[in-house]
């Protein structure tokens, strides 16, 4: 995926609800969804960042996923390993929001 306008910080205040996945274990089909596994989940709300919430996986019909692609940030890109909030995570493109369903 290549990098957009946004910054990650614009991506997360423009949030009213929702979450923020840093980092993912695994992507697989299931039923024609696109199922994704979360390495770190954190709940945001107007914008802030809250605890981490355990999320088994988010799905989206796979055939919608690149239309429900909302923002896309400039960075970071390639492999990132860090602690967010406790939780060590790792990123492999830039932080995208897209509408899902969180399971």
């Amino acid at each position: 995926m290549c990098p957009g306008d946004w910054s990650l910080k614009e991506i997360v205040e423009e949030t009213k609800l929702g979450f923020l996945v840093h980092g993912v274990k695994r992507v697989y089909l299931v039923n024609e969804l696109l199922a994704i596994e979360p390495d770190a989940t954190f709940l945001l709300i107007k914008g802030e960042l809250r605890d981490p919430v355990k999320v088994n996986y988010f799905a989206i019909d796979a055939r919608s996923f690149f239309s429900e692609i909302k923002a896309i940030s400039s960075g970071p890109l390639g492999f990132a390993r860090e602690v967010m909030l406790g939780c060590e995570t790792a990123s492999y493109s830039p932080p995208i929001k897209v509408n899902l369903r969180a399971f």
